[in-house]
């Protein structure tokens, strides 16, 4: 069983069933309030002391700080380690519940509650993936569970407002874009949208500061090396001189030098790879890693070329909860689905979680990539940066600087930024990108195998399928499995 202690960490499972945990998390830009997350069982599970909040601890129910930790754990074993002994702990010690421990009360027994009924769906994941098939299911008249380990909706794309009143996004920058109407009016039915078209610089070297737009375009050959190419004719004509001519794409080096050569692979792509990548090479992922960002030859210097991008005007916390907003569907957070399931009843499974981790990590643990958030607040300053995203690719040991009231168009006097450090997945960085290479198909085509052999689990999203989506992908491919499984359901009942 693994459970979020505070932000970006999980802790395993100790001998016991059932776990308290006190998460800290972001509210505003980072003042700290404490959640309850509780997990279903027969015994109390102690809190591992690394994560224990002595402090609050210490004010909630005046016990000494150095003291705080063993106390807890005497007093469990004292009162037999059994469900809410802490609630016992906090009576003998302040003489009523706290809030806290109210709201933890009130979270148990809604635990108890979903637990006693049969749902026709339980999805595990409250995101992109999650929340779509949720209400695809739910409109057609079916019962349905969402969980998530987090205590919000959202998932990756989870945003709030910081402290300053600054709405950030708390995973990092989501940008929506797509050319599918479908999964446009499928989303639009929760949202209205701020028209937003995604800009990214990249700053080559920090000794003169110069930014270069990101894609490379016409603009960016001109202003680096000083050329005047006025056509896209010439662009090409110049690209194709340097290019490095490869028979055969092996790998995102092969993709990168066959259309910008050495210099610009060096420039923008190795070392910014290297550093998201954990010190992986170009040539040790896979092509469609690097495939996905675009070399123009004209002046368009926008990220994306999608027919559609904006943002969701309110945000996308406020959209998923009118996604999930739904007579049919009760949603669970604080609880990780795999240490729930064996209480759990549904009739089809839908999961979005990482897949080794739905196999116990059978074939060993798939490699995935994570990051560290660091926000900054800016008071006095309106505006840090000309565009929503600055890229560091050779120095520093983040990639990316963002700054959110690009995104979001919001008016503050003050503003906040987003600086992303990768990092290995650990006990407290969660697995954000699948690490695409050649090496590890051999244990994901294992984990596949037996995926399918399950036809009571659909898995869907990045982690469930270990493929890079990006949102408005992962949107559509939950309509149409959702699609598949709700076809498949009334062909069943029409034979019957």
């Amino acid at each position: 069983m693994r459970s979020l202690l505070t932000k970006g960490s999980d802790v395993s499972s100790v001998n016991h069933r059932f776990y308290l945990g006190l998460r800290q998390i972001i509210q505003a830009t980072f003042k700290y309030f404490i959640i309850a997350t509780l997990h279903y069982g027969w015994a109390a599970e102690t809190l591992a002391e690394s994560f224990f909040d002595k402090d609050f601890y210490h004010k909630a129910y005046g016990i000494p700080k150095e003291q705080a930790y063993d106390h807890y754990n005497q007093k469990g074993a004292q009162l037999g380690n059994r469900p809410n002994h802490w609630l016992d702990i906090s009576a003998e010690t302040t003489g009523a519940e706290t809030p806290l421990l109210q709201y933890a009360r009130q979270s148990t027994q809604k635990l108890e509650q979903v637990c006693a009924k049969a749902w026709d769906f339980i999805v595990a994941g409250a995101g992109f993936a999650g929340s779509t098939v949720a209400r695809h299911f739910a409109d057609a008249g079916y019962s349905v569970l969402v969980i998530d380990k987090r205590p919000y909706v959202g998932g990756n794309a989870h945003d709030l407002y910081d402290e300053h009143g600054v709405l950030i996004h708390l995973h990092g920058p989501h940008i929506f874009h797509t050319n599918s109407k479908d999964v446009l009016e499928f989303l639009s039915r929760f949202t209205t949208w701020r028209f937003y078209e995604h800009r990214v610089r990249s700053v080559v070297d920090i000794a003169d500061g110069k930014t270069y737009p990101m894609p490379i375009n016409r603009t960016t050959l001109n202003e680096l090396y000083g050329l005047d190419l006025k056509t896209p004719e010439e662009c090409q004509e110049y690209l194709d001189s340097v290019k490095v001519p490869c028979t055969e794409i092996r790998n995102s080096e092969d993709v990168v030098l066959s259309l910008v050569g050495s210099d610009l692979c060096d420039k923008f792509f190795r070392n910014y790879t290297a550093k998201q990548w954990g010190g992986l090479d170009l040539k040790d992922l896979s092509p469609e890693v690097l495939r996905r960002i675009p070399t123009r030859t004209n002046t368009d210097d926008r990220y994306f070329a999608d027919t559609y991008q904006m943002m969701p005007a309110d945000g996308y916390t406020a959209m998923f909860k009118r996604m999930l907003d739904h007579p049919g569907i009760t949603t669970l957070c604080g609880y990780d689905y795999l240490s729930v399931q064996n209480s759990l009843s549904c009739g089809h499974l839908i999961f979005t979680g990482a897949i080794d981790s739905f196999f116990n990590y059978q074939f060993g643990p798939l490699p995935y990539r994570s990051l560290r958030f660091e926000f900054e607040h800016l008071p006095e300053t309106s505006h840090y940066q000309e565009v929503g995203t600055v890229n560091y690719p050779n120095n520093y040991d983040f990639t990316r600087i963002t700054e959110f009231k690009h995104l979001t168009g919001q008016v503050h006097a003050g503003t906040t930024l987003l600086r992303e450090y990768p990092t290995d997945v650990n006990a407290e960085r969660e697995p954000l990108y699948p690490v695409l290479s050649a090496e590890n198909n051999e244990a994901l085509q294992r984990y596949q195998v037996l995926a399918v052999s399950r036809e009571d689990v659909t898995f869907i999203g990045r982690l469930a399928e270990f493929k890079y989506y990006n949102m408005d992908q992962v949107t559509d491919a939950a309509l149409r499995k959702a699609g598949e499984i709700l076809q498949k359901k009334k062909k069943i009942t029409e034979e019957v």
